[in-house]
């Protein structure tokens, strides 16, 4: 399924119903943020509901928590793991010296550099950073919805080729297979669980995962 969210643009969908229709491709409105994504088989979803009040009333705030639990994940499987500046998500690849941003300026304390928007631009058509986790919330009332979606087999790739995914221009996106780590369902929604544990102290974790993280 192909979801668009409120800040998506008619022309980031690059195939017409009928193709979409052919690969069994469905496309729904959300009222999340963020812009056109892909959800399929392959892909860890998680949808996290959180009282923020708990925590912090602030999106941004919850935005980079939700980046640092995916790049945890990422570190944890022997991957690189950065942020990029102005783009919501987890990101992996190769960064020359000299692209990230300086610690204070990223402004974030979980130890994971931000690439530089302005390398970012000359680093992602290329394939040098790839964008392996995307991320789209919503509140109301501080109340949390929607997620992420990590993908974890090579199985959603193609189908991003029929949208600009996230709205980003010439983005290559990947997966934790393609970039050499085997990892089991349950070891990633383990790693999902235990990157939660330690970004939102006192969070209570559902009993039986399966009913809420899907792969």
């Amino acid at each position: 399924m192909i979801t668009v969210g409120r800040k998506s643009a008619p022309d980031l969908l690059l195939a017409g119903d009928e193709l979409l229709k052919s690969r069994g491709i469905d496309v729904a409105e959300t009222e999340r943020g963020g812009n056109v994504t892909y959800h399929g088989p392959g892909q860890l979803v998680g949808y996290p509901i959180l009282d923020l009040s708990a925590y912090r009333k602030d999106l941004h705030w919850y935005l980079r928590r939700i980046e640092e639990v995916l790049l945890r994940l990422l570190a944890r499987f022997g991957l690189p793991a950065f942020r990029v500046e102005s783009y919501t998500g987890a990101w992996t690849g190769t960064v020359p010296a000299g692209a990230m941003q300086p610690e204070d300026a990223a402004g974030e304390t979980d130890g994971f550099r931000t690439v530089a928007a302005e390398s970012a631009e000359a680093l992602m058509p290329g394939g040098t950073i790839r964008k392996i986790a995307s991320i789209g919330v919503r509140a109301s009332r501080w109340i949390t919805s929607h997620g992420f979606a990590l993908n974890v087999t090579s199985e959603p790739l193609e189908n991003f080729g029929y949208i600009t995914p996230c709205g980003i221009s010439g983005v290559k996106m990947t997966s934790l297979a393609s970039e050499g780590a085997r990892v089991t369902r349950d070891a990633a929604v383990a790693a999902v669980l235990e990157g939660f544990g330690a970004t939102f102290p006192n969070l209570e974790l559902p009993a039986a995962p399966e009913a809420g993280l899907r792969i």
